[in-house]
């Protein structure tokens, strides 16, 4: 066989955790979803691990796992993210790597250098740190070394490259305009080429001196544009004929067409992209002239016999090397746009790098062996920080003898280099303003490590970081500087644990529970709560512990809400000892509130309790939204009493203007909105939902031509479907789920004909098709099959095929 394809996914997304609650707030841009990693899971990696094949008649004819059959490398912050918010795509991605090497002998899935920091641009220390974490971070997940890894932006340098040999990976994949000469085999002397002149499809070996050497893929650059930005996913038979044209007409040797693009080019960039995808893939394994493949099993059976050099700090995404991510080199979304904030913002964090770095290095010297080994090592501890994984960190780095409280330094100095290679995420430059949600995030990770040097006995670096930062502004009129993103979107996203304490006080006020944070702990000892009439009161002792060092602080709280978007109260924090003692102070508030006014509370509050809690703003954000619409429901509930009465009162003449053409006043139609959005939301969310209702409502709004937030809706509906089909996952005889199914199903394509229903598609598909699996095993012995084939029916999903292979 002289023909291969190979199809590379660069799936990333840049860490969005709060650098203090270390969980991702929520993201108004990403409405109606909580962020944008939810968002993009739901629109690109959850349908690429059930790509759905349609046949002529626009029913699913198969199921395929496009991550088997690529290759691909999904970024350590998206990893995590994934094995906490999105198990399912993260276990079938984990599968995927395992049947590719099961059918290959090489997995599909490459490392990636941790944090998307551009390579080029980073210190020796960081290039090795990076590899390091991402060796490890891969080895974690997928249980085997990397034979590969992705450089972020593909940005390139020898020092880079050397960073990937010394830790045992054997190849990249960099872009065509990346490779500056070549040396065909048997020739003495290199070659200059141009990104159209260079053969891509053979491997290239780089020589990195001494006998050090690594592999580069240099992707077909033309199909790559093409897929990402030519809109050549809108067909998957045009795909599948683009790739093969990429062979020669009479091949002398092995051939390997293969692209690389982002990973989220199918299904995010390009609605469906992903189909148009599994589509092509199929194609492949059905043509006996191709062999699709990954890069590792295509280097194993054909090493490099060709060699190349690099262009020195290049990159894939900026035509000037490296400028994206250190100078106005031009590299901009919008036209209109400059970026002379990029070039200051560089230097105003290389500054922060360097004297974060020298207290680093000194006062982990006072209680480390080796700080920097033990940052290399602390990877470790990201990736399991129980007791057991900390104790074991600190027995191999701490120092013998280090006095008392030298595993929590150790462990905050740590913490203070990890925000600190967080801060130069590469994403933080890519677009084109300073005030952009990706720039506050590095900065958010640079406040943190400020924080971190500053705890740890360092020098308090902020006001010098701000002056740097105050020069990171684009020349356009009244654009913001770095140091106002800073002051204006940084600093009022800070925690700690007073404001954890003070978060739980004002919830727990409302019977809220807790948002869970990863980066605290917060165990509830006592906690009351009264009401009377609109007054509420509650009282409680809490001890709020830090995961990530260990410091625990403890709490007793009492707060009181009359009216409005407003509360009353404080924290105090107690000594153990104190703490153990007052086991009575949540009563003696409750006892307080009873006896006297509001205001008098509110005077004892102000009076006992230094810590005040006085605005809604000392809440994070998801606490706070929450808070807001807890307390506004009743405002809510009476606005929308009154808009019901005006469209109550109006419906026959709504009716007739619909049916003669004539547009309703504007007053009209905001309260039909607003009743029949209320009315469509609240049928959705009920358990079980009221499908004859929202059929009724829909037609309704159809008919009255009455516009609704169709998105929000449409989310809703997918959560109904979702604990629809966690019901039939837990009992696939279920017949009142089975039916509820059939009927949301049938209310969403009212909504959309092309609404989402890849996930009942594959859930249905597993049951029908696959008889050996839990689900159809269950469903066949139970008698439900025959729903089951009529769910099929419903959903458009073909009876007896089977899903699309692995690669043989």
């Amino acid at each position: 066989m002289r023909r291969f394809v190979c199809i590379h996914g660069h799936f990333y997304q840049p860490p969005r955790e709060n650098a203090w609650l270390e969980r991702i707030e929520r993201q108004e841009s990403a409405r109606p979803y909580h962020d944008w990693n939810e968002r993009i899971d739901a629109e690109c990696y959850g349908p690429n691990v059930r790509a759905r094949v349609l046949d002529g008649e626009d029913h699913v004819a198969s199921i395929a796992y496009n991550f088997e059959r690529l290759s691909f490398n999904v970024g350590p912050t998206l990893m995590s993210w994934m094995q906490l918010r999105a198990p399912q795509t993260y276990e079938r991605v984990l599968q995927a790597d395992a049947a590719s090497a099961k059918a290959l002998g090489h997995g599909s899935a490459i490392a990636q250098a941790y944090n998307h920091m551009i390579m080029p641009l980073a210190s020796e220390r960081d290039r090795r740190t990076q590899v390091r974490w991402g060796v490890a971070d891969f080895k974690h997940r997928f249980k085997r070394a990397p034979e590969g890894m992705w450089l972020p932006e593909t940005a390139v340098c020898t020092a880079s490259l050397r960073a990937l040999a010394d830790e045992g990976i054997k190849f990249t994949i960099l872009a065509p305009r990346q490779a500056r000469s070549v040396k065909r085999q048997g020739t003495s002397s290199f070659s200059a080429v141009t990104e159209v002149g260079l053969e891509t499809r053979r491997p290239y070996r780089i020589a990195l001196g001494g006998d050090r050497a690594i592999t580069a893929f240099f992707y077909d650059g033309g199909i790559s544009q093409a897929v990402a930005f030519e809109r050549l996913l809108a067909n998957g038979d045009g795909f599948a004929a683009r790739l093969m044209g990429g062979f020669s007409a009479q091949p002398t040797g092995p051939e390997l067409v293969h692209i690389a693009t982002d990973g989220e080019t199918y299904g995010h960039h390009h609605r469906f992209g992903e189909m148009a995808l599994a589509y092509a893939l199929r194609r492949f394994e059905r043509d006996p002239g191709v062999t699709l493949t990954n890069y590792a099993a295509f280097l194993a059976g054909h090493p490099a016999t060709d060699e190349a050099t690099i262009v020195e700090n290049s990159s894939w995404s900026c035509a000037h090397g490296v400028g994206r991510w250190s100078a106005d080199c031009g590299c901009k979304t919008s036209a209109e746009k400059n970026q002379a904030w990029r070039g200051p913002l560089r230097e105003a964090l290389d500054w922060l790098r360097d004297h974060l770095d020298v207290h680093f290095e000194r006062a982990g010297g006072d209680v480390l062996v080796d700080p920097w080994a033990a940052r290399d090592a602390y990877i470790a501890v990201v990736l399991d920080r129980s007791e057991r994984s900390v104790e074991a960190f600190l027995a191999d780095h701490l120092k013998p003898g280090a006095p008392s409280g030298s595993g929590r330094r150790s462990l905050e100095l740590l913490e203070l280099q990890r925000q600190r290679m967080l801060m130069f995420t590469s994403c933080g430059w890519f677009f084109d303003d300073v005030s952009g949600i990706e720039t506050a995030q590095i900065l958010q990770y640079a406040a943190r490590a400020v924080e971190l040097a500053r705890d740890t006995g360092g020098p308090d670096l902020e006001p010098e970081l701000l002056k740097r930062l105050a020069f990171a502004q684009a020349t356009t009129p009244a654009a913001p500087t770095g140091r106002d993103v800073y002051e204006r979107h940084v600093t009022p996203t800070r925690v700690d644990a007073p404001r954890v304490a003070a978060s739980f006080a004002v919830t727990s006020l409302f019977g809220i529970p807790p948002t869970e944070a990863p980066a605290f702990d917060v165990e509830e000892r006592e906690v009351r709560s009264a009401k009377h009439e609109d007054v509420r009161l509650a009282a409680g002792r809490i001890v709020v512990r830090s995961a990530i060092t260990g410091t625990t602080d403890r709490y007793t709280f009492a707060v009181m809400h009359t009216s409005g978007p407003s509360v009353r109260g404080g924290l105090r924090v107690m000594t153990e000892a104190r703490f153990e003692q007052d086991d009575d102070e949540p009563e003696r508030w409750l006892a307080l509130f009873e006896e006297e006014t509001p205001d008098a509370v509110a005077a004892h509050m102000e009076k006992e309790l230094p810590l005040r809690i006085e605005s809604l703003r000392a809440l994070p954000v998801d606490e706070r939204v929450l808070v807001v619409e807890r307390i506004l429901a009743h405002a809510v509930r009476v606005a929308e009493t009154a808009y019901r009465q005006v469209f109550t009162g109006n419906a026959g003449l709504l009716t007739e203007l619909a049916a003669t053409g004539v547009r309703p006043p504007r007053a009209l139609t905001a309260a039909s909105r607003v009743v029949l959005e209320s009315d469509l939301l609240r049928a959705v969310r009920r358990d079980p939902p009221d499908t004859r209702a929202l059929r009724n409502l829909l037609a309704e709004a159809r008919a009255e031509n009455v516009l609704f937030d169709e998105q929000v809706l449409g989310f809703e509906l997918g959560l109904a479907m979702a604990r629809t089909r966690a019901q039939l996952i837990a009992d696939p005889t279920n017949d009142s789920a089975l039916g509820r199914l059939i009927d949301l199903v049938e209310v969403s394509r009212k909504l959309h004909p092309s609404f989402d229903l890849s996930l009942e598609q594959d859930l249905v598909w597993t049951v029908v098709n696959e008889p050996a699996s839990s689900l159809g095993k269950a469903a066949r012995a139970g008698g439900r099959i025959g729903a089951w084939r009529e769910l099929a029916k419903t959903l458009r999903v073909r009876v007896n095929a089977s899903r699309v292979p692995p690669p043989p």
